[in-house]
């Protein structure tokens, strides 16, 4: 089981009804269905806005309709939450997670270069840390290796109680950070300048290598 450590960036949560996908399955059973109706529930759409009673329709793992006046589609599997709530979730943009065993081929002798890292291969959560996140309203996660300066893909995952299962964009984007070590670790880059340095020749190479 991959380590983890979090660090939830500033400023950046991004509310949609979309990522109320997760508690349909975790909390109705978790048995996926093309269509799945939640009647009778009180949603809360989002910041400011009143919460109402109504129905929330899913097809096919997105959300389709919401309110009062959605209408129950033919043959989907209705779930009665009477009583219950569903909030608009949290997408944390930048959970970092640590990418484990590197053993194998490298692309480049840095080790803070490594774009070749899949972070995908690192799930699943630790469940202390999905339950964590569910608890706080997280329910969508891009998770990024916890080190280097070119990180590998990241990944979009669904914080639900499967979350190797929620995965919903195993290869999302190039993970990058302005990493660099502390002057007495004397490993290179040290500075800020080194790591922009070290960034500009590892593109320039890549370009090379495209070229050849």
């Amino acid at each position: 089981m991959a380590g983890f450590r979090r660090r939830l960036a500033p400023a950046t949560f991004v509310l949609g009804l979309a990522v109320l996908v997760p508690l349909a399955h975790a909390d109705l059973g978790g048995v996926p269905s093309e269509v799945l109706a939640l009647t009778n529930v009180r949603i809360v759409a989002g910041p400011g806005t009143p919460p109402v009673t109504g129905t929330v329709v899913i097809r096919d793992g997105r959300i389709e309709s919401v309110g009062t006046g959605a209408r129950i589609p033919a043959g989907a599997v209705v779930h009665d939450l009477t009583g219950r709530t569903v909030y608009a979730g949290l997408i944390e943009p930048w959970l970092e997670i640590e990418p484990g065993d590197e053993a194998g081929a490298v692309a480049d002798a840095n080790p803070r270069v490594r774009p070749e890292r899949r972070i995908v291969d690192a799930l699943p959560f630790d469940e202390d840390l999905a339950k964590e996140l569910r608890g706080a309203g997280y329910t969508t996660v891009q998770a990024v290796a916890s080190r280097g300066i070119f990180r590998g893909q990241t990944a979009i995952v669904n914080v639900g109680e499967d979350p190797a299962a929620d995965v919903l964009i195993p290869a999302a984007a190039q993970g990058f950070a302005f990493e660099r070590g502390r002057w007495d670790e004397r490993s290179y880059p040290g500075s800020l300048m080194g790591t922009i340095a070290l960034a500009r020749q590892s593109l320039l190479d890549a370009l090379w290598f495209q070229d050849a």
